[in-house]
């Protein structure tokens, strides 16, 4: 049952962290940048793009699993996994391990400028949360349901605080030009023109012949 946890996690993770710096490398990211739309708008509909195949992908593999098991394998295998306490984590797991490896890797294609080192950083950085659904799907840790219940609450909670976590990150101008913003820098003063001494005599003199006069 991992194998769809897994699948969707890796999916997720090379999309996303291709999202932003491939679109940088092919040139098609500063038309994009230019549309009237937020930060959060571009962010959002970037990874419900990546999510909708990322998850049909997860459950697509789980469901094979489960169907081979049920028509193919021994009717004592079958009923094993029907009854398995792992069926309906992996069920709620798949789209929050996804959303959760969207916005690492988002976060990643925003600062990096190489699209391996971005997939390269994304697929790891989605390993912490999946190991957890992996020590549950071995049994290491009892997959009862209020620990599920626990670790999909605090898991939707952090997909929703990297949300808007990734949304700040967002910098539409260093995406363009590839460099940080200068906020609150004074402009450097004009230079001022210096007399020389010949200058300076010709006008003090110029100023004693309007007094005379």
């Amino acid at each position: 049952m991992s194998q769809g946890v897994n699948m969707t996690r890796v999916k997720g993770a090379m999309m996303s962290a291709y999202s932003v710096v491939g679109e940088r490398e092919q040139g098609t990211l500063e038309p994009v940048l230019t549309t009237p739309v937020s930060r959060a708008e571009l962010l959002v509909g970037k990874a419900a793009a990546i999510f909708i195949p990322a998850a049909a992908l997860g459950y697509l593999i789980f469901g094979v699993f489960v169907a081979i098991t049920q028509f193919a394998a021994a009717p004592a295998v079958a009923a094993a996994v029907r009854h398995a306490p792992q069926l309906p984590a992996t069920l709620i797991f798949i789209p929050l391990l996804a959303a959760w490896a969207i916005w690492v890797g988002l976060a990643i294609s925003t600062r990096v400028t190489d699209t391996r080192v971005a997939q390269q950083l994304s697929t790891l950085g989605s390993l912490p949360a999946a190991a957890v659904a992996a020590l549950m799907s071995f049994q290491v840790i009892g997959p009862t349901f209020g620990l599920a219940a626990a670790l999909a609450g605090g898991l939707l909670a952090v997909d929703c605080a990297a949300c808007l976590a990734v949304a700040r990150l967002f910098d539409r101008e260093r995406l363009i030009t590839g460099a940080r913003p200068s906020r609150g820098i004074p402009a450097p003063a004009a230079p001022q023109y210096i007399r020389s001494p010949g200058e300076v005599t010709a006008h003090r003199k110029g100023e004693l012949k309007c007094r005379r006069l």
